[in-house]
C-alpha cells in the first residue's frame, strides 16, 4: 500500500536523492541543508516551532519495500525579518523590485519519481493535496495567504534566459550560485540589485516572452492548483523570472471541501466512499486514498480530515 506521511529524520538519505532531480530553493541538494530541514519539520509537525520558523515537509511511500518516491512541502512563512521574500512587480511594461517581512505561506517541494507519474492513483495530486489538508486541520499554523511559484522555460543545464540577462550582470553569479546563495542570505540582492522601474523594452525579445511564463514540465502542476483556486498575482521570481500564483486560505476548494472528525471506531469516522484522508496522532501525520477501512488499516488517530477523492 501507497501511504502519505510527515517526514522522519531517518528518511535522509532518500530525501537526498529525491533533492538532487529538483535541487530547488526549497528543496536543495545540499546533505546540511536537508539534515536540518527534517530536524524542523519533525519539532514543526509537534507544533514546538513558531510560524516565522516551521516548515512541513510530507513523503510518500510504498510500505512494503519503504521507498520514498515523493515528497512536498509547505513552508509556514515565506517572508521574514531575517529572509524577505523577495518579488519583481510586473505592471505594464515594467518590473520593479519588492520585498516583504511579513510573507505569505508557500507550497513547493513537490517532486515525483518518473516511473510514478501519469498513474491512475494520481500520486502528484495525493502530494499536492495532503498540504491542504493539513492546513485545515491547523489553519493557526498558516497565513492567509498562501503562494506558489512556478519554474519558467529554463535553458539546458538548467540555467535561467532571464539571469543570464538581469541578475547575472549586477552579481556576477552564475544562477546556480545565486539561487544557493539566497537559501542563507538575500543580502546581496538588496546591494547589487537596482531600484525603481526597470523597463522591459530593454530586455531582450526572447526574454520578455518567457516572464511569468510555466515550463512545459510544470504545467500539470499549474493546472491543478489553478483548478482548486490559484491564480497569477502579478509578480515574478527575481532570479529565473517564474510566475508566482497565490490564493486565499479559505478559498481554496480542497480546504472548504475538507471534513474534520476525531474517531476510535469505524462509525465515528469520516464518511463511507473513497477519500483523501489524513490522520494525526502525537506530532505525525500519515494517510492516503481509500475507505474508512482502509484508512484504519493504517492507524487510529486522535484526528482524520479527509476530502472525497475523485
Amino acid at each position: 500500500m501507497m501511504r502519505l506521511r510527515s517526514v522522519q529524520e531517518k528518511d535522509l538519505s532518500q530525501i537526498l536523492k529525491l533533492a538532487r532531480e529538483l535541487d530547488s530553493y526549497n528543496l536543495p541538494y545540499d546533505r546540511a541543508f536537508l539534515r536540518n530541514l527534517l530536524r524542523v519539520s519533525v519539532r514543526s509537525f509537534q507544533g514546538k516551532v513558531p510560524k516565522e520558523k516551521a516548515k512541513y515537509l510530507f513523503v510518500i511511500e510504498d510500505e512494503s519495500s519503504e521507498e520514498i518516491f515523493g515528497t512536498s512541502l509547505i513552508v509556514a512563512k515565506q517572508g521574514t525579518r531575517a529572509s524577505p521574500h523577495i518579488y519583481f512587480e510586473k505592471s505594464g511594461g515594467t518590473l520593479r523590485f519588492g520585498a516583504t517581512k511579513n510573507g505569505p505561506t508557500e507550497i513547493g517541494g513537490l517532486i515525483l519519481k518518473k516511473k510514478y507519474r501519469g498513474r491512475k492513483e494520481k500520486f502528484g495530486k495525493q502530494l499536492s493535496w495532503v498540504r491542504f489538508l493539513y492546513m485545515a486541520l491547523h489553519p493557526e499554523r498558516f497565513e492567509k495567504k498562501i503562494l506558489a511559484e512556478f519554474l519558467p522555460p529554463l535553458k539546458k543545464g538548467k540555467e535561467s534566459f532571464f539571469w543570464e540577462a538581469f541578475g547575472g550582470r549586477f552579481t556576477g553569479l552564475s544562477y546556480h550560485e545565486a539561487d544557493r546563495l539566497s537559501i542563507y542570505t538575500k543580502k546581496f540582492v538588496f546591494d547589487l540589485f537596482p531600484r525603481g522601474a526597470i523597463r522591459l523594452k530593454f530586455l531582450p525579445k526572447k526574454i520578455r516572452s518567457l516572464l511569468g511564463k510555466v515550463s512545459p514540465e510544470a504545467v500539470p502542476a499549474c493546472r491543478m492548483l489553478r483548478k482548486i483556486g490559484f491564480r497569477p498575482n502579478g509578480r515574478i521570481e527575481p532570479f529565473d523570472g517564474g510566475p508566482y500564483y497565490e490564493a486565499e486560505r479559505t478559498k481554496i476548494s480542497v480546504i472548504q471541501k475538507a471534513k474534520k472528525s476525531r474517531y476510535s471506531r469505524q462509525e465515528e469516522g469520516p464518511r463511507r466512499g473513497k477519500s483523501l484522508f489524513l490522520i494525526e496522532r502525537k506530532g505525525k501525520v500519515f494517510g492516503g486514498v481509500g475507505t474508512v477501512e482502509d484508512v484504519l488499516k493504517l492507524g487510529k488517530g486522535e484526528a482524520v480530515i479527509g476530502i472525497p477523492w475523485e
